[in-house]
């Protein structure tokens, strides 16, 4: 069996899709049987073959309907890894394969691609969004679970069991304090302008997850100054999670509510509430917003979710029209998960794409009950190097 995993805010259901190849017993058979060569080029389109002057850059069309063929549609990210097959031969072993990925000196488009055992992966993107892509074999999968668990795993609802012993991630998280137990924190997507190679975005917290909305909301997060200027250390998502944490109106700042909040809030603005965020707080010159008591952490979020609503009832009509798909929810007591989805659709045309983002939100004690899917989350959240040694 090969795999093959899109992953992209634009990719369906959760930002990534799993295409299996149950015909292909590893990676070499799974390139020897789709390599793409000049001759199946001519075969489907013979009136533009060139036996001089042999472009595979000037085939994109008939690139794109192999692809298609191939894949059951045609995904951002592959054509360039298609174009380099037609002039290398066709694979005979997993020496070749490392040859013809060497053949791209690391660079694949404006990303990378590399491989490491029987994986290959490549980071891309289509000029408004990072994607990335992840094509292995079975047997890179059973000897790495670590790395593969997650993003093999079909079903949104992730197991609910969980232990009673505290577990050590053998991944680097950002930790922000000390306690009993540890709640990780996964955002699996980019903020604007990030790659997925940058987001990092895995921390631990103190405490496990049914306590985590009353520790956010009894946290000031730190300041500390970089060049005579206030730099904030939290991830917006974690301070937009202290904010509707610290504001609910329930007695113990349950996070479940906080995460509702974050959705609700979230359905009203056209954007992703995180990045509006972090751009209204670079303008005005603010970067401590939200970190305040209760009442004057309120009072800032309502100024700032005013604030965006003026500055779109005062934009110009803009060429996509955006609203909020359904977003999806697990709660368990060591385990949560969610998945918002943000739909913009054409004026013009009514073509329409999600943009999706995940976060999931584990503590050690499920993770004791689930190592090797915890540990792939935490690969997956940091971004870098998914299937890396």
């Amino acid at each position: 069996m090969v795999y093959l995993v899109l992953r992209s805010e634009y990719q369906e259901p959760h930002g990534r899709k799993i295409l299996e190849f149950p015909d292909a017993p590893d990676l070499v058979a799974w390139l020897r049987t789709y390599w793409v060569t000049r001759q199946d080029l001519i075969t489907i389109n013979p009136a533009i073959a060139r036996e001089q002057d042999f472009d595979p850059r000037d085939w994109q069309d008939e690139i794109h309907t192999l692809r298609k063929s191939i894949l059951g549609g045609a995904p951002n990210g592959f054509t360039t890894f298609f174009v380099r097959m037609v002039d290398h031969p066709r694979p005979e072993n997993m020496d070749d394969v490392r040859k013809f990925i060497a053949s791209f000196d690391r660079e694949y488009g404006e990303g990378s691609i590399e491989i490491n055992g029987t994986a290959i992966q490549a980071h891309t993107n289509n000029d408004e969004i990072d994607l990335a892509w992840y094509l292995f074999d079975q047997a890179y999968a059973d000897q790495n679970p670590g790395r593969t668990s997650f993003i093999l795993h079909k079903p949104f609802e992730l197991p609910a069991t969980s232990g009673t012993n505290g577990w050590r991630p053998p991944v680097d998280v950002h930790t922000l304090g000390s306690g009993k137990g540890t709640t990780f924190c996964c955002f699996a997507s980019s903020l604007d302008g990030a790659t997925l190679q940058e987001i990092d975005g895995c921390y631990g917290l103190p405490g496990r997850l049914p306590d985590l909305g009353k520790w956010l909301a009894g946290q000031k997060p730190g300041l500390e100054t970089n060049d005579g200027k206030a730099m904030e250390e939290w991830h917006e998502n974690l301070i937009l999670l202290r904010a509707f944490s610290l504001t609910t109106e329930e007695q113990d700042h349950t996070f479940e509510g906080a995460l509702r909040r974050f959705d609700e809030t979230n359905r009203t603005i056209e954007g992703w509430l995180p990045a509006i965020f972090s751009n209204y707080r670079y303008e005005i010159k603010k970067p401590a917003l939200l970190l305040a008591e209760k009442t004057a952490c309120g009072r800032d979020l309502q100024e700032f979710l005013e604030a965006d609503a003026k500055a779109r009832e005062n934009a110009r009509r803009s060429y996509w029209e955006h609203s909020s798909g359904e977003s999806l929810f697990q709660f368990t007591p060591h385990c949560c998960q969610v998945v918002f989805t943000k739909v913009s659709t054409a004026r013009d045309s009514g073509k329409s794409h999600k943009n999706i983002q995940h976060w999931i939100f584990f503590d050690d004690l499920w993770a004791e009950a689930n190592k090797e899917l915890s540990e792939s989350i935490l690969h997956y959240g940091r971004g870098e190097n998914l299937l890396g040694k």
